[in-house]
This record gives structure tokens, sequence and C-alpha cells, in this order.
């Protein structure tokens, strides 16, 4: 998560086993309705929410953050942010896509051939959707670096490995 740099209130609203948590900023929010914390019904708005929500209830989650956040940071299949439904989520709230961060897919999990990504949405930016080939456009949204670079920190990557490896696998 260093390379979205998230400050000011954070939470996490799928704890799990608290991988996400031990990445972010001390004092970050965290919710788990296992845990009795439940992040449908929590009240308050944070500046960032960032996690891995379960991506049966991907949807569920982005809709809630949208709600209560300015900047959205999941890990999920690629694909998981460009459904239609989704996108019209976005749309309404005014968000779109800053910019996505392929992870490497652990070796112990099935390959299925589909990109695992760290994507991240913002309230109101217009600035256009950062890749390798086509950096962050306009002035970067504080307190991101104007320059954007195509590969993330190689510490950075490596944390997002170990935080990937944590995630159960997906069954049925």
């Amino acid at each position: 998560m260093e390379h979205f740099l998230p400050c000011g209130r954070i939470v996490e609203p799928s704890f799990g086993n608290g991988a996400f948590l031990r990445a972010l900023p001390k004092g970050a929010d965290w919710l788990e309705i296992q845990k009795g914390r439940d992040f449908f019904k929590a009240e308050g708005r944070w500046d960032w929410a960032v996690g891995n929500p379960p991506f049966s209830q991907f949807r569920a989650f982005l809709q809630k953050a949208l709600h209560v956040t300015d900047n959205v940071v999941f890990i999920g299949l690629a694909p998981a942010w460009f459904v239609r439904p989704r996108q019209e989520d976005m749309r309404q709230a005014r968000f779109a896509l800053v910019e996505p961060c392929a992870l490497p897919i652990p070796p112990d999990w099935p390959q299925f051939g589909i990109k695992l990504t760290a994507r991240w949405a913002r309230r109101g930016w217009e600035g256009g959707i950062a890749t390798p080939a086509s950096p962050r456009t306009g002035p970067a949204p504080p307190p991101i670096p104007a320059v954007w670079s195509p590969a993330p920190r190689p510490e950075a990557l490596a944390a997002g490995l170990d935080f990937v490896r944590s995630m159960p696998i997906l069954t049925g």
C-alpha cells in the first residue's frame, strides 16, 4: 500500500487476518463483520478505504466505500472494476480510476490468467487513468508525488506479495 501513500483517516473495511492493517499507517481504523465490526453498519467518513474485500461481495463493499470515503484502493481481479453496474456506481458517486497496480499472483495459487490488481479510485478525479504507457496527467492529487513510477518500489511489491499470500484461496 506504500505505492498509493494513503493518509488522513483510513479504514480497512474487511480486516480478515490483518495483513492490510499492518501495511497501513498507524492509527488506521479496521472493520470486520466476523469480529462484530460491520463495515456496512459503520457510520462516519474516512479519507481512504483500503482493503481486499471478498470477491463475492466486491460491489457491495465498493458501493459503501464510495459513500463514506474520497479514495478507494481495493485488491481484486482486474475485470472487477469494469463490470457495467460497478462503473455506473462509480459514475453516480463521481469517482474515477486514478491508477492500477498489478500484483503478483502467488505461485501456490491457481494460475487463472486474470491479473490481480490494486486499483485506486478517487472522488472527483478527472486526470485519466495512469498506466506505464500513460502516466498520470494533470496535477497529481496531494499528497501523491507528481511523477508517477511505472514500477512499484521493490519493498511495496514485496509487501503486496506477502499480503496476497496471506489471503485464503477462493473456493466454489
